[in-house]
């Protein structure tokens, strides 16, 4: 996994303003951007140092220590499995089963790895590719 620390000493980035109360996500045009409170980052983060690469694995490409923020850049993303699934109503099966056996690689991934996923939803399962 590549990914950078860099200290900054003021938490600006993105024109976001000091949030230290909870974890807030950003979208922009080519992140993903989750600000995170500076006492709790290593214990939020901990799954993605320990996961190995995986194509279905949305990776962790840098992350900035601020004065009291940490904020965590991820690869953006195009939309969840349950927004999708919402919009085509039906799926045809096949689509479906592919889609199953992305979820279950993902899932059996981070358990050869030894991370327990709690609370899957499909919202979690976001997509890669723009053409899902």
């Amino acid at each position: 996994m590549i990914f950078t620390v860099t200290k900054v000493k003021q938490c600006n980035v993105c024109r976001i303003f000091n949030q230290t109360a909870s974890v807030i996500f950003i979208r922009c045009f080519r992140c993903v951007l989750q600000v995170l409170p500076l006492n709790k980052y290593q214990e939020i983060l901990a799954p993605y140092f320990r996961l190995g690469s995986h194509q279905g694995v949305v990776q962790l490409q840098e992350v900035i220590i601020g004065a009291t923020c940490v904020y965590a850049f991820f690869a953006r993303h195009h939309g969840d499995l349950h927004s999708h699934v919402r919009a085509a109503r039906r799926l045809k099966d096949t689509d479906a089963a592919h889609l199953f056996e992305q979820i279950a690689s993902v899932v059996a991934h981070c358990h050869e790895s030894g991370i327990v996923l709690r609370d899957l939803k499909l919202r979690k399962f976001v997509f890669k590719d723009p053409e899902k």
